[in-house]
């Protein structure tokens, strides 16, 4: 029998909860954590993807506007949709 939706979402934090009591056994707060934001969320697992994607963003190359209207008129074309559609609505912006 297929669960609803507030089942399967309870299923699925205690699955996460289970996954954090096991990660936060032994762990030790670095020094570049603050108490507070330790005492947020004790997880050094999270603290360091946190970390990578903050430097990942740092040193990323900001999108210019063309950049996104390219990725977006390929997100379009990938979903099926017609590009002359988002053609005619940046037009119409201009």
């Amino acid at each position: 029998m297929p669960l609803n939706a507030e089942q399967e979402s309870k299923k699925h934090f205690e699955m996460h909860k289970r996954i954090e009591e096991k990660n936060n056994v032994a762990q030790v707060k670095p020094d570049w954590i603050t108490d507070q934001q330790w005492a947020a969320n004790p997880n050094i697992y999270h603290w360091e993807r946190s970390r990578k994607a903050m430097q990942y963003n740092e040193q990323s190359t900001p999108v210019t506007y063309e950049q996104a209207v390219e990725q977006e008129r390929r997100n379009r074309i990938m979903r099926g949709e017609d590009p002359k559609v988002y053609d005619d609505f940046l037009n119409k912006r201009k």
